[in-house]
């Protein structure tokens, strides 16, 4: 991860285009660049262009990440705490584990909060240590998947990720 103009901006939210580029780059994927950009908002000018398309671009390999609708990916705004555990586990090569596991119970609080089909991705990020949970005020655990996922905390769940790679 790199800092934002002369900071590194630790506690500000992680953008979806910063975990494209490092994803990318954690992940080994070869650079996957069309001829037209796959979405409106990630444009040849900018410049996480080449990383966007490569994790979940037209002619992407591996689609580590989704946009955030048909045609945007939603480059500058904050990757949700979900879609951060579940595009670090399709970077680590987990997938088919987390798919397998659709619909485990977690024991978390806000569990009924996590799409059914997803709560694989959570489980095996949680165990692999890709992600943490969240305290509540009652002592017991949230996942809070729509939170917003502070750079700092991104830079040791993706040095986990170097980990298991």
């Amino acid at each position: 991860m790199i800092g934002r103009g002369d900071s590194f901006d630790a506690y500000d939210g992680l953008w979806r285009g910063e975990l494209a580029r490092a994803l990318a780059l954690a992940a080994g994927l070869p650079q996957r660049i069309p001829s037209t950009p796959s979405f409106n908002d990630v444009g040849f000018f900018t410049p996480f262009y080449p990383y966007v398309e490569s994790v979940a671009g037209a002619r992407a390999r591996r689609v580590l990440m989704d946009p955030k609708n048909l045609i945007n990916f939603g480059v500058t705004a904050n990757v949700s705490r979900l879609d951060f555990a579940v595009a670090l586990v399709r970077g680590a090569g987990l997938e088919a584990e987390a798919q397998a596991r659709a619909g485990e119970s977690l024991g978390l609080l806000d569990e009924t909060k996590i799409p059914y089909g997803l709560r694989g991705y959570v489980a095996v990020a949680l165990e692999r240590g890709l992600i943490d949970t969240v305290p509540d005020s009652y002592g017991g655990e949230d996942f809070n998947p729509k939170g917003n996922v502070p750079r700092v905390a991104a830079a040791r769940f993706l040095m986990r990720l170097l980990e298991l790679k």
